[in-house]
């Protein structure tokens, strides 16, 4: 492969880390925010909670695997193209762990976290 030509591929692949990194980050908030602003029925949140922090797992496998399979692509013969790969492929895999994270308290919170309603006398 030409250098060239690696590097426009390497940047099509930063740029495409980049843009999911900005997408999934936005959405993920938004829709935490969202769920904590409203009313929802608890079935209903506690679904949407555990799509989301499966999606998020989704994601952080699939970003994984493609590190993986640039790195015996890119490391040897261009050694500075895979460390911004690298970077932006890693800024991506530990933002979506965090949301996980994030998801996962969320739902603990949500699940066991309620009052203790007394009985009225």
């Amino acid at each position: 492969m030409e250098t060239d030509q690696a590097h426009e591929w390497g940047r099509a692949i930063v740029q495409a880390y980049m843009s999911w990194y900005v997408f999934f980050v936005a959405g993920n908030v938004a829709v935490m925010a969202w769920i904590h602003t409203r009313k929802m029925a608890e079935k209903s949140a506690q679904l949407l909670v555990c799509m989301l922090a499966f999606l998020n797992l989704g994601g952080i496998v699939s970003s994984g695997y493609i590190l993986w399979y640039l790195h015996d692509m890119v490391a040897k013969p261009l050694p500075m193209l895979w460390m911004v790969i690298s970077v932006a492929g890693g800024a991506n895999t530990i933002a979506l762990f965090g949301l996980l994270v994030l998801w996962s308290f969320v739902l603990i919170r949500r699940t066991y976290d309620k009052p203790i309603r007394t009985p009225k006398s």
